[in-house]
């Protein structure tokens, strides 16, 4: 599985890209969504997994422009990202770790059936896709520029 969703990362299509960040301004939807249309945040999957405003710089709390648009204060607390090519049915899902981001396979479909409900539900939807993720395909490292097994 881990090498068909790498052969997404530079192909064309629309990327897809979800965010949920804590302590954001209310107009703020608690999960961001990035693409609908022909206009995208991300050239390609490989983007928005390491580009400066990518899942890995977002886990970071490094992302600039969530930082600086949608953030309270002045830090980014980010706890899942996930990004993946338009009809495919396998996304890449980012949470923080201690040093280097964690990332596993999840079925897209989990990632649209999401529900906007508070801060906690959401998370604990979240987390529970993770899991099922990493049971399935295992747990990464999300280094600088590729994807590490562990």
């Amino acid at each position: 599985m881990w090498n068909e969703a790498e052969a997404t990362w530079m192909q064309r299509g629309q990327v897809e890209y979800g965010i949920f960040q804590i302590d954001a301004t209310d107009e703020c939807p608690t999960w961001r969504r990035h693409s609908r249309g022909p206009q995208t945040q991300f050239r390609s999957v490989r983007n928005g997994l390491f580009g400066k405003q990518g899942a890995r710089k977002a886990c970071l709390g490094q992302a600039s422009y969530p930082k600086g648009r949608y953030s309270i204060g002045n830090e980014l607390f980010v706890p899942y990202v996930a990004t993946w090519l338009h009809g495919f049915h396998h996304a890449y899902l980012v949470r923080p770790s201690a040093g280097v981001p964690e990332v596993t396979l999840v079925p897209v479909s989990a990632l649209e059936a999401l529900n906007e409900g508070s801060e906690s539900e959401l998370l604990r939807e979240l987390a529970m896709i993770f899991g099922l993720g990493a049971e399935a395909n295992g747990v990464r490292r999300l280094r600088s520029d590729f994807i590490e097994s562990i």
